[in-house]
């Protein structure tokens, strides 16, 4: 996350140009937001939160480049810059959600 967090506001959005990105407010995260929700119910990348718990269960499940467990909850100091996640599944599907 340190490598992610040197790179300019300008340098994340142009180097994930063209993934699918979902805009939150902040008030989603300040009391924590479970990853299925990220994910699914409140990020929209997947269509659902069985999806998501499968994707979780085969470890294929990352935030900010880290594998993550069915558990993992995002706080405020989980953001990149203060704003940005970067949650993938599998080593190709990559999402940005960006929290205002």
């Amino acid at each position: 996350m340190e490598e992610l967090n040197q790179l300019s506001e300008q340098d994340i959005l142009v180097g994930l140009d063209g993934i699918p990105t979902t805009r939150i407010g902040l008030e989603a995260i300040e009391n924590g937001l479970g990853v299925i929700d990220a994910l699914a119910a409140k990020g929209g990348f997947l269509p659902s939160n069985g999806e998501a718990r499968r994707a979780l269960q085969q470890n294929a499940v990352s935030v900010n480049k880290v594998k993550v467990g069915e558990n993992f909850v995002l706080h405020k100091h989980d953001l990149i810059k203060g704003k940005f996640v970067l949650l993938g599944k599998g080593k190709k599907d990559n999402y940005l959600l960006i929290v205002e």
